[in-house]
C-alpha cells in the first residue's frame, strides 16, 4: 500500500504545479536562499504575482487554517463532531468524517508572492484557491502570538490594506519574519 502511495506523490506535485502556471499563465523566477531551501514548504512556482519582478516567494502549509478545521472536528468546546456523527449515522459515517476533516485540514496551504508593486497572499486547498489578499505594500511583520512574540507563535501575520493574514507554521515563521520584515513599508513612505 505504501509503495503505490510512493508512487501517486511525484505526479500529484508534477500536476500542482501545471496548475498553479495554468491559474496565471506563465511562471515566474523566484529569489531563493538557503533559508528558505531549508523551509518545507519553499516553492520555486510564484504565480501569484499581480506586476513586477518577484522579491520573495513562500508557499508552505496554513497552521492556523489547519488548527481551525480541527476545532471545528472537536466540537468548539460543544460536543465533538464525530460523537454527533456516530450518535445518528454509526461508526463508518463517524470514521469516514474524521478522515474527510483530516484530508481537508492537511490540504490547506497558503503562500505569500511580494513583488517590486504588490503583495499577494493565496490560500489553498492543495492546489486549488479559495482566498487571495493582494495590495501595494505590507504595512507590518510580526509573530502571530500574544504581542507580536515569537514565543507561543504559529506562524506570522502580515497586515496588507489594514487585513490581518495569518500565514506559515511554527518551523517557517522565524525564515518568514526575517525575510519579509525588510520588504515592509508604511503608507506615505518610500521602498526600503
Amino acid at each position: 500500500m505504501l509503495g503505490v502511495f510512493a508512487r501517486l506523490v511525484p505526479p500529484a506535485r508534477a500536476l500542482a504545479a501545471a496548475a498553479r502556471r495554468l491559474y496565471v499563465g506563465r511562471t515566474v523566477a523566484t529569489h531563493r536562499s538557503q533559508a528558505d531551501a531549508r523551509c518545507s514548504g519553499a516553492n520555486a512556482d510564484a504565480s501569484d504575482t499581480l506586476n513586477g519582478e518577484v522579491t520573495f516567494h513562500f508557499a508552505g502549509r496554513d497552521s492556523l487554517s489547519q488548527f481551525t478545521i480541527f476545532l471545528v472536528m472537536l466540537g468548539a468546546g460543544v460536543l465533538p463532531f464525530p460523537v454527533l456523527v456516530w450518535a445518528y449515522t454509526g461508526m463508518t459515517a463517524a470514521i469516514v468524517s474524521v478522515a474527510v476533516a483530516g484530508a481537508v485540514a492537511l490540504g490547506l496551504r497558503a503562500s505569500i508572492t511580494v513583488s517590486s508593486s504588490s503583495v499577494v497572499i493565496t490560500k489553498m486547498w492543495f492546489f486549488i484557491p479559495y482566498r487571495r489578499y493582494a495590495g501595494p505594500f505590507m504595512e507590518d511583520v510580526c509573530f502571530g502570538g500574544d504581542w507580536g512574540e515569537p514565543e507561543g507563535a504559529s506562524g506570522v501575520v502580515v497586515t496588507i490594506n489594514g487585513k490581518e493574514v495569518h500565514i506559515g507554521t511554527p518551523k517557517s515563521m522565524h525564515h518568514l519574519h526575517e525575510s519579509l520584515s525588510p520588504l515592509r513599508r508604511r503608507e506615505g513612505a518610500g521602498r526600503p
